[in-house]
């Protein structure tokens, strides 16, 4: 047997975006704009590297032992990571500023080129731990935000999501009643003869299709939110289900 598709509510309907929530969707531009930042700063970290072969030993040593920042708190790196993501880059400022605090190379080194390298190879690692800290902070952000953006979304649905479960719990409570007889009608075939059970077509409906512990999930929850009316819980009480249903505020 063919069943027609029957259409539904929410067909043609524009799908849900979370980005219609303007705290998420600031916070994912600003994530964006971080992640796009590092690829630049990493390419030319690797080309500095590159360039430390030409460098003499000295240069080389301290620039593999050279921290690319000062010996900060993780609350004081977090509020420069904070600051960093508000201006949406490093700027050079603050890389000065915090250069300014890092012990220079004893013996100072002699080369320029030496020198030049290693100060501009140090600028991009300290840029690229800023960077990578910010992003850090600000994907927890935008995770808060998400939160936030599916608590709005749901409390609009609300209004839709209460139709739908009415819907759903007159059926449920239709369909239990329906088992009821049909388990009675199981019990008098056996009372007869329990191969009638086995023998008679079509064949007896899965009794045991409420039992699923997720459909008394559902229920609870729905009776939590004020989802189903009084007389539903009602219903779905003397049906037996046993979901022991109180709306709140009852």
């Amino acid at each position: 047997m063919r069943l027609g598709k029957r259409p539904t509510t929410f067909e043609g309907k524009p799908p849900l975006k979370l980005a219609s929530h303007a705290g998420y969707r600031q916070a994912a531009q600003k994530l964006d704009e971080l992640k796009n930042q590092l690829p630049t700063h990493k390419t030319e970290r690797d080309k500095l590297e590159l360039r430390l072969v030409r460098a003499t030993s000295a240069a080389r040593q301290y620039a593999d032992r050279c921290a690319p920042l000062p010996n900060l708190s993780d609350q004081d790196l977090d509020s420069i990571a904070r600051d960093v993501i508000a201006a949406g880059m490093v700027h050079k400022e603050l890389l000065l500023e915090l250069r300014s605090k890092v012990p220079p190379p004893r013996p100072p080194l002699q080369d320029t080129y030496d020198a030049a390298t290693v100060a501009a190879l140090n600028d991009e690692r300290g840029t690229i731990e800023l960077l990578q800290r910010a992003i850090g902070l600000q994907e927890k952000e935008l995770q808060t935000q998400k939160r936030l953006a599916m608590q709005h979304l749901n409390a609009t649905l609300k209004p839709e999501r209460r139709v739908l479960i009415s819907k759903l719990a007159d059926a449920l409570i239709q369909l239990s009643n329906a088992i009821v007889e049909e388990k009675a009608f199981d019990e008098w075939l056996a009372s007869a003869d329990p191969d009638l059970i086995a023998n008679v077509r079509p064949r007896l409906f899965p009794i045991l299709l409420l039992q699923n512990p997720d459909v008394f999930h559902w229920l609870t929850e729905s009776a939590e939110d004020n989802m189903l009316t009084p007389e539903q819980i009602e219903a779905v009480e003397a049906t037996g289900l046993e979901a022991r249903l109180t709306p709140i505020g009852a």
